[in-house]
């Protein structure tokens, strides 16, 4: 039976963290400028090419999340990546740290830290590109397509609280939960399938979202009278002589926690997935 030592020790994971951080550092540090050096250039192809609002909170939000999936994912499945090899996996399982210690390991540098780091870097792209897109406005005040309205100044896209931005991320932050859940897929499909391991979970992943997107019309649509629809936490109809709509909706408290559980759920079982799989992985 395995002690508490043996589950996890904070020196021992710090020595781990350490470890990888000296050994990657330099890849981190490049591939971090490289994200940097592609935002620039796709700002300023998007100040040169619109003329008339510059990097507008759809172009924000748009680069902020295909951006963040799109680099996130790529990283995410080479995490486990030694596994695919017999040489490296058994240098990586032989390493003096228990599974959680890795799994922990990878969950910092692929989850939290990429987040950060990431959002960090476009907002340090996209502020001071925003303001000048603003100026340009300003120096040369534009009208909208064949009106005499103003074009207003741009605002800054606000990640966390989705402000300015489309009504699904302002309400329940679809595409910025949803990326720790995506993320969470790709760290597990990097153990799951040592080769190709980036193409594969794509594969996975848009299958299970079609197989969802067939249930939800061929099976739980079907199963609701006449007219009506559901949301996450509603269902509705639209009268067809003009009332309002007729809503039925859960309690704000169940409510509340039919949206934190499709929020964090999803990860922290893929997690807990990936742990038991690294648990049982051999070379």
């Amino acid at each position: 039976m395995n002690t508490k030592s043996d589950l996890f020790s904070w020196s021992r994971w710090n020595l781990l963290v350490s470890k990888h951080w000296v050994e990657n550092r330099k890849r981190y540090g490049l591939s971090l400028l490289s994200i940097a050096g592609l935002l620039l250039l796709w700002f300023c192809f998007l100040l040169i090419m619109d003329k008339i609002s510059s990097l507008n909170i759809i172009y924000q939000y748009m680069t902020y999340v295909s951006g963040l999936y799109i680099t996130g994912t790529l990283y995410a499945s080479t995490l486990f990546a030694e596994l695919g090899s017999k040489r490296d996996g058994i240098g990586f399982l032989s390493l003096p740290a228990s599974q959680l210690e890795k799994l922990l390991c990878a969950l910092l540098f692929g989850i939290l830290l990429f987040f950060l780091a990431y959002t960090v870097i476009f907002y340090a792209v996209d502020i001071p590109l925003v303001r000048l897109g603003n100026r340009f406005i300003a120096s040369v005040p534009r009208n909208w397509p064949n009106t005499s309205i103003r074009v207003p100044p741009n605002h800054i896209y606000n990640a966390f609280t989705g402000d300015f931005g489309p009504l699904v991320e302002r309400q329940l932050h679809l595409f910025l939960f949803g990326f720790f859940t995506v993320q969470s897929a790709f760290l597990l499909g990097s153990i799951y399938f040592p080769r190709y391991s980036f193409i594969k979970v794509v594969v996975v992943l848009v299958t299970v979202f079609l197989i969802l997107l067939v249930i939800q019309n061929n099976i739980i649509h079907q199963l609701l009278p006449a007219g009506w629809s559901n949301d996450w936490t509603a269902w509705y109809t639209r009268e067809t002589d003009g009332d309002a709509d007729k809503v039925v909706i859960l309690p704000g408290g169940g409510e509340r926690v039919v949206i934190f559980l499709a929020q964090w759920a999803p990860p922290v079982l893929l997690s807990l997935v990936t742990w038991f799989r690294l648990k049982e992985k051999q070379v």
